[in-house]
């Protein structure tokens, strides 16, 4: 059997040629159209990006202003801390004012003291509210409800409340602690 020439061995390239310069095309199209979307995204996030920036740069100039405000009132502010302990099965009161350089003042709590444990714990109140000069008083008290009893108690937080109402510079906060809290 005799095998048939086609003119001389040459082979036709062109539509091989047309195929890939179609791949081509395509594969160009796709990465162009790609990267307009990645172009696209990118702003998005850019633009986002600033928006929060200047989100951030508003929050930091309030918060700037909220520190120098605190820092005018800290340099002014006066912080007393009231708590309750037990030593030598006798509830105590303890006194503490910040930037005071004494002692803590320790008051006795006793049924049979009431009045004068109010009238302690007010007149040193009223002390700093005085030194204070119209700047705020912020009044503490840390309660541990294991080592005080009810009427204490309620002497005690009853005097801090009649200091709040008489003084508009005067701000209490009570902290209660319980028996759950010490486990």
């Amino acid at each position: 059997m005799r095998r048939a020439r086609h003119g001389g061995g040459e082979i036709n390239l062109t539509p091989l040629l047309d195929v890939l310069f179609s791949i081509l095309f395509i594969v160009l199209l796709a990465g162009a159209q790609n990267e307009r979307a990645n172009a696209d995204a990118a702003k998005e996030e850019a633009d986002g990006l600033r928006e929060e920036i200047a989100d951030l740069q508003e929050e930091l100039e309030t918060l700037r202003a909220q520190l120098e405000s605190a820092e005018i009132i800290r340099e002014g502010a006066r912080v007393v801390t009231v708590s309750n302990f037990m030593s030598g099965g006798v509830h105590r009161l303890r006194v503490a004012v910040d930037g005071d350089t004494r002692e803590p003042e320790v008051i006795l709590l006793g049924t049979s003291r009431l009045e004068n444990v109010s009238a302690r714990l007010g007149s040193l109140a009223e002390d700093v509210i005085n030194d204070s000069g119209g700047f705020p008083v912020y009044i503490f008290f840390h309660c541990d409800k294991d080592a005080i009893y009810r009427r204490e108690y309620e002497a005690v937080v009853r005097t801090l409340e009649e200091l709040q109402r008489e003084h508009k510079e005067v701000f209490l906060r009570i902290a209660e602690k319980n028996e759950e809290e010490h486990t």
